[in-house]
């Protein structure tokens, strides 16, 4: 479900926070998009490495109200925070990186594991995303690189979060109709009896308790160098 999901990827940025926040509180922000909120929410809840300190909100960036900005750059200062959970997207996090004074390191979602997230990276902001998707932008592997290929052809970018995955759930659904009468309803069925299927990374298998929902990759964590973005321990 939704909210499993979400408790998910706030373990994962709680997680992810860096050891730098063993000396000062670990923050949270993000801006007022809905998936944001309901994700900020969910990290409050969470226990930071600090424990037994709760991840302390810092608040709202509304880019449509950049004094926003000022306030809760104003409260990550008063709070000493060293590492900032960011929940929100790029545009919000530019305006709070240039109103802060010395910038806490930002562990974020997969909102910005995209290109301004790594032009904001490129401005100096030590910055890393968590994201329950394949990346396949560095693989060896020659089905992935076509994958690679084929995708900056068509669209003219390369692959971003979810792009594996939606590619697996288009092909999933032109095999299931292409087996039966290509109703809704049989397509339903024939979905939910699937325990699992191949995907172009890896299986997919069923979510336990779940209606027709699959999950293949678990929570990995990027980090930002120059224009990609590397696995943890990797060369930049």
């Amino acid at each position: 479900s939704l909210a499993v999901r979400k408790a998910e990827e706030a373990r994962a940025l709680v997680r992810a926070a860096p050891r730098s926040v063993r000396s000062g509180p670990l923050c949270a922000a993000g801006d007022p998009h809905v998936m944001s909120r309901a994700l900020l929410r969910a990290v409050g809840r969470m226990r930071g490495p600090t424990e037994p300190s709760r991840v302390r909100p810092a608040g709202i960036v509304d880019p449509e109200r950049p004094a926003t900005a000022e306030t809760v750059a104003g409260r990550l200062s008063d709070l000493g925070c060293r590492a900032l959970v960011w929940t929100g997207g790029a545009e919000a996090a530019a305006l709070l990186v240039a109103a802060a004074t010395g910038t806490p390191e930002l562990v974020a979602t997969s909102r910005l594991k995209t290109d301004d997230g790594l032009a904001l990276a490129g401005e100096g902001v030590r910055l890393s995303t968590v994201c329950a998707c394949a990346d396949v932008a560095l693989s060896l592997r020659p089905a992935l690189q076509r994958f690679v290929h084929d995708f900056q052809a068509e669209s003219g970018s390369a692959p971003g979060p979810y792009a594996v995955e939606a590619y697996d759930a288009g092909r999933l659904l032109m095999e299931q109709l292409r087996l039966g009468e290509g109703t809704r309803g049989e397509l339903v069925m024939r979905l939910a009896a699937l325990d699992g299927f191949p995907g172009l990374v890896g299986p997919y298998a069923r979510r336990p308790g779940s209606a027709p929902s699959f999950v293949a990759a678990s929570v990995g964590v990027w980090r930002a160098a120059g224009s990609r973005w590397f696995p943890p321990g990797s060369p930049s």
